[in-house]
């Protein structure tokens, strides 16, 4: 079932995303996430799963923000380096990351940053939820997401306008 299920899932073209905290410590941490979901508008919030391998899942559990970076189509190396391509404390530097003071890191030029304040976390199976009530939310004038599909990233183009 495990393998059937992966294979439909590979067939399911989804925005590619970010999920960036700052532990107690300071320390800052991202992972690639392509399960992130909105629960709600009323109040608003937002879902993320997460292996509970990763890093940033057992932080997750202990900090109270996080924030959630909608990729741009030229953000493919962030991408890669927050899936593993770098070490977890390596993911996070300034170049690429708006750092100020000792708040949630975000990711510069992302499609959409939603910034959100832990609720909710669930253990299920081999992942972590998580629930968060947005806070704040900023948006790119561009609309031009990293999509992934099939193992591969990619790009949205839409169908010509209808006449």
């Amino acid at each position: 079932m495990e393998k059937a299920l992966a294979g439909a899932m590979r067939r399911y073209a989804s925005s590619v995303s970010v999920v960036s905290c700052r532990d107690r410590d300071g320390n800052c941490y991202a992972v690639t996430a392509t399960a992130v979901s909105s629960v709600s508008f009323d109040p608003p919030s937002m879902l993320v799963c997460l292996n509970r391998k990763t890093a940033l899942a057992d932080v997750l559990v202990k900090v109270e923000e996080f924030a959630i970076n909608f990729l741009n189509s030229n953000q493919v190396a962030v991408s890669n380096d927050c899936a593993g391509g770098r070490k977890a404390g390596e993911r996070v530097e300034a170049e690429n990351w708006n750092m100020e003071g000792d708040g949630t890191p975000t990711l510069k030029g992302a499609q959409a940053v939603i910034l959100c304040r832990r609720t909710e976390n669930h253990t299920y199976g081999s992942h972590e939820i998580f629930i968060g009530d947005v806070v704040d939310v900023e948006i790119e004038e561009k609309v031009d997401p990293l999509i992934y599909l099939n193992g591969q990233y990619g790009t949205f183009s839409p169908f010509p306008a209808a006449e």
